[in-house]
């Protein structure tokens, strides 16, 4: 028992960043950031750390899962960390080039000629409709995440590995229907991250009956042919014997 709790002790270990659960006898691993955007995978028991780690990472793309750093960034807080890193940029680099014109020597203005006064340019007010994002917009992304990540733990739960089908009594259509999402983004992730749609276990056992049937048909129709072919060879002879007492008696 001391033994396998240091093992599980040390796999832990190597994948934190990762938090991780022990609910109704499986596993979950969980790339949290600080934001509060949340990634789960699970399994039945715990593997190696670095299937783990391909497992979040696959499933997180475009996350910074840094397990020397100890750290997890989701990809819209490394898109806005990149923006601002972008305007911290431009801004040292203008006030540099100020620096720079604050430190030349002014020059005395030349000479300028006379010139006509231009006529004042026509301007055309333009309208200019601005962007307005709608709380519903913002609700239904939340909710679209919020339903892809119920389709991976319905997948998770549903989907077999080994045999690249689906388990007994699940489909596309039933976990659309219990996340809200539809029936293409189910079957999308599905290819994706887990496999085919393989033929299920109840349709492929219904084929393996049909198949045994027809061969025991086959079987059955040839023995019976034999047996009738036997017969009419009797019969045949049979009726010789009778031809040649017909010639001794009447009919």
């Amino acid at each position: 028992m001391k033994s396998r709790h240091s093992h599980t002790e040390r796999v832990l270990e190597m994948i934190e960043p990762l938090e991780h659960s022990f609910t109704g006898g499986r596993f979950r691993a969980i790339a949290k950031c600080e934001c509060g955007r949340e990634i789960t995978w699970s399994a039945n028991s715990m593997p190696a750390p670095d299937v783990i780690l391909t497992k979040v990472r696959k499933r997180a793309r475009g996350w910074d899962i840094d397990t020397k750093r100890k750290t997890v960034i989701c990809h819209e807080c490394i898109e806005a960390l990149a923006e601002t890193i972008a305007e911290e940029k431009a801004e040292e680099l203008a006030e540099k080039v100020l620096a720079e014109i604050r430190q030349e020597p002014e020059q005395p203005p030349a000479p300028v000629a006379p010139v006509a006064p231009e006529p004042a340019p026509i301007i055309e007010e333009v309208e200019i409709e601005e962007e307005v994002i709608m709380p519903e917009t913002v609700e239904k992304s939340a909710a679209a995440r919020q339903a892809k990540r119920m389709v991976y733990a319905l997948l998770e739960e549903g989907y077999d590995d080994k045999k690249k089908c689906y388990r007994t009594g699940w489909s596309d259509d039933k976990i659309a229907d219990e996340t809200g999402a539809s029936v293409q983004l189910v079957a999308q992730v599905r290819e994706e991250d887990f496999g085919p749609l393989g033929k299920p276990e109840e349709l492929r056992n219904l084929e393996a009956q049909i198949a045994s049937i027809a061969d025991e048909a086959s079987r059955l129709a040839g023995s019976t042919l034999a047996a009738l072919s036997a017969m009419e060879a009797k019969i045949k002879k049979l009726q010789d014997e009778v031809s040649l007492y017909g010639r001794k008696y009447p009919k």
